[in-house]
């Protein structure tokens, strides 16, 4: 079975089309012409290979586009003529995308589109008239989004929608009356969704929701009576919810649950008695979970917790002095992030988890001034992100030496949005000619993305390591149906998901079989050939898992996007 993954992926590099060469930025479209911006802004991806966001154009302000492969931008609809309806929060949620708009009628409420301009429209004006109702925090529970919103009898609360006027409700009055719950953080665990909420008799704490009105309700009231926990910071790792807060007696220190009332508990009290160590911007590295906390001997550093447990990484600003880590951002094992020593002033840091091992990647802006490095964006073994070397706020890119470390398309200037998206990097930039308008880069280096849903109740997953031309990868899978058959499929491109026997949903059209997974825990030889052709190709994977009987349900893993390159 694996001597013929070779062959195939030879085969493939015949289907795909050649990309650009050389990593160049590339202006996609001047969409207003000369020195007027465009100012793209909220770029988000959907459907693996679609990137939807926000811009202007001669007579139209700033709406909703899309494009795909670095395409031209296609206007989705001009929700507000003669005017800004400013979309943003997009979410994708099954086929459809929902975001936030305001059309100069209803004020800010919920959309959804299909990415033609029949298919896009206001979904429910939650709070009738031109006030808006100021959704936000979407997150996609199953075949709902769940978030935030505010009618004209209630304050801010805990809403769900299925895309219908009907069907967008309020799920619990969790503090009746007009003051609201104000329902934050809204993070997916376990397929349902976390946040902080305030009843008006515990205060601040943890709640959940599965898009129902039964499956919303209290976690747990972490710092019991009326005072408040004040749940933040949420982040998933390794089958657990982290988050800071705070419970009696005690500061605001790091919890973790398992998302029932006796999973949840104090997980460690850096800074002891009612002293805050404030743990946050957690990021995770295979088993590593980084992040900041304050105590009062090291000041606002880097902590990670590994196999000996949560401690600090390195003490960058010796003393009580604070290094203040900030863009925690994981990129193939290393942890890149934005620190201050002392001596050289805010710039890139990497860090593998040791203190040998956590130094600064070069001064960019040399001396005491900063660099202010932002808008990190990993692709496999490649940072891309914005940083003043004191000539310019460029885009840099980053293998993590300081020799590695160098400025790209120096004539375009302050990069941002940075997002990776069908294998390619797209942002906003500038240029004196153009002003800000959207750009892309077509051979960013390897990547493997994930995209779609993993299907219920067994959840499969699939994963690569870097399809890096010339070297031999492994894909690999978790989670599949007993006594059923895993066949590994492969397209050119991912696909809009479809519906499949059994109600799981399809996000390849079946090209060619790369190979079949017989065990529920499964790895497969995935050599490229070292083969420049290959270089910038895109190809998309998707494990279907097949138990015979009279119906053949699928059971579908999530999709797997591999940029295929150096």
């Amino acid at each position: 079975m694996s001597s013929r993954i070779p062959l195939r992926f030879a085969i493939l590099s015949c289907l795909l089309t050649p990309l650009l060469s050389g990593q160049t930025c590339r202006l996609i479209a001047d969409l207003e012409p000369g020195s007027k911006p465009s100012a793209p802004a909220a770029l988000t991806c959907v459907f693996g290979d679609t990137l939807v966001f926000s811009a202007s154009s001669p007579s139209v302000g700033q709406e909703p586009r899309f494009l795909r492969n670095g395409g031209a931008p296609i206007l989705i609809k001009d929700i507000r003529p003669r005017g800004d309806s400013f979309p943003q929060d997009f979410v994708q949620c099954g086929n459809s995308i929902f975001f936030t708009a305001d059309d100069g009628t209803h004020g800010r409420e919920l959309w959804i589109t299909d990415l033609t301009t029949t298919g896009t429209r206001l979904v429910k004006d939650i709070r009738a008239g031109g006030l808006s109702s100021a959704v936000s925090d979407i997150v996609c529970v199953g075949s709902r989004v769940v978030f935030r919103a505010a009618d004209s009898a209630h304050g801010s609360e805990i809403w769900a929608s299925d895309g219908t006027a009907s069907g967008t409700v309020m799920l619990r009055d969790i503090r009746p009356g007009t003051t609201g719950s104000d329902p934050t953080e809204l993070t997916l665990f376990g397929g349902r969704a976390f946040f902080a909420a305030n009843d008006g008799t515990n205060g601040v704490e943890l709640w959940v929701s599965d898009g129902t009105v039964q499956g919303t309700f209290l976690v747990k009231d972490l710092n019991p009576g009326s005072p408040s926990g004040s749940p933040s910071n949420f982040h998933v790792h390794n089958g657990e919810l982290y988050f800071r807060a705070r419970a009696a007696r005690l500061g605001m220190e790091l919890w973790h649950s398992d998302g029932s009332p006796q999973g949840t508990a104090l997980f460690r009290d850096f800074n002891p008695g009612l002293g805050d160590s404030n743990p946050g911007n957690f990021v995770s590295s295979g088993n590593k979970l980084f992040f900041t906390a304050t105590t009062t001997p090291t000041g606002y550093e880097l902590y990670v917790y590994d196999a000996s447990g949560p401690h600090i990484v390195r003490d960058i600003r010796p003393g009580g002095g604070s290094s203040s880590p900030a863009n925690l951002t994981e990129c193939n094992g290393t942890v890149f992030f934005v620190a201050f020593d002392g001596t050289h002033g805010q710039e890139l840091w990497k860090s593998d988890g040791t203190a040998s091992g956590t130094v600064m990647v070069k001064d960019i802006q040399s001396g005491s001034s900063s660099s202010y490095p932002t808008y990190l964006l990993c692709v496999g073994r490649h940072l891309y992100f914005q940083a003043d070397d004191g000539s310019a706020v460029g885009l840099w890119t980053s293998d993590g030496t300081t020799s590695g470390t160098q400025q790209l398309c120096s004539g375009v200037t302050f990069p941002r949005y940075l997002t990776l998206c069908g294998c390619r990097v797209y942002f906003s930039g500038f240029t004196p000619q153009t002003s800000h308008e959207p750009y892309v880069i077509d051979l960013p280096g390897a990547s493997v993305t994930q995209f779609g849903a993993t299907c219920a109740p067994q959840h499969p997953t699939m994963t690569s390591t870097l399809p890096v031309i010339g070297t031999a990868g492994t894909l690999s899978g978790t989670g599949g149906p007993a006594n059923s058959l895993g066949v590994v499929l492969l397209d050119t491109q991912p696909r809009r998901p479809f519906p499949l026997p059994g109600g799981c949903e399809g996000y390849v059209q079946p090209t060619l079989v790369l190979g079949v997974a017989v065990t529920s825990k499964w790895t497969l030889p995935l050599p490229i050939p070292n083969n420049s052709s290959l270089d910038g190709a895109c190809a998309a994977l998707q494990t279907w898992w097949l138990t015979l009987g009279p119906i053949i349900p699928i059971r579908t893993t999530n999709g797997l996007l591999l940029g295929i390159g150096r």
